[in-house]
């Protein structure tokens, strides 16, 4: 008689609500992707993204989430009857298992690595991740008495666990399957970089 259901609807939202959303959206269409590095330019068009090999139910909802939050109180003492106190707040939000796969998109890659060896080629592809997907970990301060930087962004940490592709049309299909493990390194720590 005494409980108060309002105390429930944030946990029904975080529970309930929220993953219903995420299942229900299982395409995210990007038309055109465009990735610039030293090593490498890639054009990716009719790009969909879907969710991958999920642990449990097939969407864009992570495995695991985990927010971390520091509070660090600083106390210096000035003179013999003064001290000044810092107050410091900061979190650290850990993203496990995000997986996402596409099927048939459009490509343009063309990497240079050094002065002997440049590749380019085009064609249709897909991509997929394995059931760990990808960790991603962010660092943020929370800034007091400082209104133009309430979040300042410290740190980002991405780490995909297994990427692998498969190319459908391609006029150098077999010079890509004997470069697969070199490419797909490659391919995997550049767009950790981006993601980053």
């Amino acid at each position: 008689a005494y409980k108060d259901k309002k105390a429930d609807l944030p946990v029904d939202f975080a529970n309930v609500f929220f993953p219903m959303v995420l299942r229900m959206i299982q395409h995210i269409p990007i038309p055109r992707l465009e990735v610039s590095v030293p090593e490498m330019d890639l054009l990716i068009e009719n790009l969909i993204l879907e969710p991958g090999r999920t642990v449990n139910y097939s969407s864009f909802l992570p495995y695991r989430m985990n927010l971390l939050t520091r509070n660090d109180i600083e106390i210096v003492k000035k003179h013999g009857k003064r001290a000044d106190t810092t107050i410091k707040t900061a979190f650290t939000l850990n993203i496990q298992g995000l997986n996402l796969s596409a099927q048939d998109f459009g490509y343009w890659l063309r990497i240079h690595t050094g002065l002997f060896f440049s590749l380019k080629d085009e064609g249709i592809a897909s991509f997929y991740l394995d059931r760990r997907g990808i960790d991603i970990s962010l660092d943020v301060e929370v800034g007091r008495g400082r209104l133009e930087q309430i979040f300042a962004l410290r740190g980002v940490r991405v780490r995909i666990h297994k990427l692998d592709y498969k190319v459908s049309q391609s006029r150098w299909k077999f010079l890509l399957w004997l470069t697969k493990p070199f490419l797909k390194h490659l391919v995997r720590r550049v767009l950790e970089k981006k993601i980053a």
